[in-house]
């Protein structure tokens, strides 16, 4: 199946950020062994770890190069099975 991933920090959708914003990642169902964690906002790669922990991961978006608005993030987390799974945080960037 594929890995739920829930993101509690920012909390919600809409989250007004700026500066560096810190991302906290959870997920279930994922294989046993490393993980990939990916951070995009807009399409763009500005974070990724690998490790065996299912969460807390903290992974860090520095907004200060982005245009004051709406942006859309997203974690991607590969297993060692080669399974997937997404989610993402619409935030409002005020820089």
């Amino acid at each position: 199946g594929s890995i739920r991933i829930f993101i509690t920090q920012p909390g919600a959708d809409g989250a007004t950020v700026s500066g560096t914003v810190w991302f906290t990642i959870w997920i279930e169902n994922a294989a046993a062994g490393s993980k990939t964690y990916t951070l995009s906002v807009d399409g763009s790669v500005v974070d990724s770890t690998s490790t065996t922990s299912n969460g807390p991961v903290s992974m860090a978006w520095t907004s200060s190069g982005a245009p004051n608005g709406s942006h859309m993030a997203t974690v991607t987390v590969r297993d060692s099975a080669g399974a997937t799974g997404s989610a993402g945080r619409t935030l409002s960037v005020q820089n």
